[in-house]
């Protein structure tokens, strides 16, 4: 009896395991419904919720988001998607942390720009600035702390167009790539 118990037991906590580690990360996208372009603003979210800790945060307008002041933790960034260009633009005082990847054109067609005179932004493992797609960088402030790879056009070969213009700030990454696997990079300074 206490077998069956135990084992009973042990099957119903493998399978809430289970249930919890399989959750996909939920994508909430950037809409501007609100009017204004503060990210701390709920309704300029698809759902009316802003991306926290286990979510993805994705812009696909180019009118994205200014960021001036400390966002919530959140785990993904795309910027670009379904063949649009997605921007977002951080100011002095801004406070960024991706614990996960950063993407800027992840897939062919998509374009993202990421605009920044000052802030910080960290990202936890990889930063992708032009994957498949087209990805900028504009930096003249602040500094931007990748945790392992930093890519420009470190994707599918002829399709990854990745530009960094750096005129201020800084940037730093435990490996820095450039056109890895083909692709046109570019880095301005």
């Amino acid at each position: 009896m206490k077998t069956r118990f135990l084992f009973l037991t042990s099957l119903i906590f493998l399978s809430s395991f289970a249930g919890v580690c399989s959750a996909a990360a939920p994508y909430i996208q950037w809409t501007g419904n609100a009017g204004t372009s503060d990210w701390n603003t709920g309704s300029n979210w698809n759902g009316g919720v802003v991306p926290g800790a286990a979510d993805k945060a994705g812009f696909k307008t180019a009118t994205g988001a200014v960021v001036a002041t400390s966002v919530p933790t959140f785990l993904q960034m795309t910027l670009g998607g379904n063949g649009g260009l997605g921007i977002l633009t951080v100011q002095p005082g801004a406070v960024i942390n991706c614990t996960d990847t950063w993407a800027m054109g992840q897939s062919g067609g998509e374009g993202g720009v990421l605009a920044m005179s000052g802030g910080t932004i960290t990202v936890g493992t990889w930063c992708y600035v032009g994957n498949a797609g087209t990805g900028t960088i504009n930096i003249s402030g602040g500094s931007i702390s990748v945790g392992t790879v930093l890519g420009i056009a470190d994707g599918a070969a002829a399709t990854s167009i990745g530009t960094i213009n750096l005129d201020g700030g800084t940037i730093t990454a435990t490996t820095f790539r450039m056109a890895n696997l083909g692709g046109t990079a570019r880095l301005n300074i």
